[in-house]
């Protein structure tokens, strides 16, 4: 009885079992695998420990700095912006739901729990004018930069050689 790994190369192709004992690191490499992969695993789905995932978008225009960050269920007064030192941060919470009736779920995939996130500004930000907005679970923020910066940018042409 052939494999179809064998069939397409024509050759016979060590089974992983049998490949271990012919790679004397493959224990290692296995060991290193499965350390590596409890330090560095991706963080879990849906703030399964205890953080609420925010999706984040950041683009930049002429006049600002624009950030949109997906916070559904949070409300307004749970989030608190501040610009200091050249970072904005931004940070909050969905909290759970209070209900009278016990419930048992069978599945439960929204996230609750806080969420934090900061980014550095170039130097060229207009503080006094940051603004924020939430809207159908999206905060905008945006953050103008100053007259000057806008000003001292200019366009680079490219010259055929």
């Amino acid at each position: 009885m052939t494999t179809a790994a064998q069939e397409n190369t024509g050759g016979v192709v060590p089974s992983a079992g049998a490949r271990g004992m012919l790679d004397p690191f493959s224990q290692l490499r296995s060991e290193m695998d499965t350390l590596f992969g409890r330090y560095f695993r991706p963080a879990p789905p849906n703030g399964a420990n205890g953080d609420m995932l925010v999706a984040l978008d950041v683009a930049e225009t002429d006049k600002a700095y624009e950030f949109k960050l997906d916070v559904p269920g949070v409300k307004r007064e749970d989030i608190d912006i501040d610009y200091s030192q050249g970072r904005l941060s931004v940070s909050g919470e969905r909290k759970h739901e209070k209900t009278e009736e016990k419930k048992s779920y069978r599945r439960s995939e929204r996230s609750f729990g806080a969420f934090s996130t900061s980014m550095a500004l170039p130097a060229d930000v207009d503080s006094d004018k940051i603004q924020a907005e939430l809207k159908d679970g999206v905060l905008s923020i945006s953050v103008p930069k100053s007259d000057d910066a806008r000003k001292q940018a200019k366009k680079i042409s490219v010259k055929a050689g």
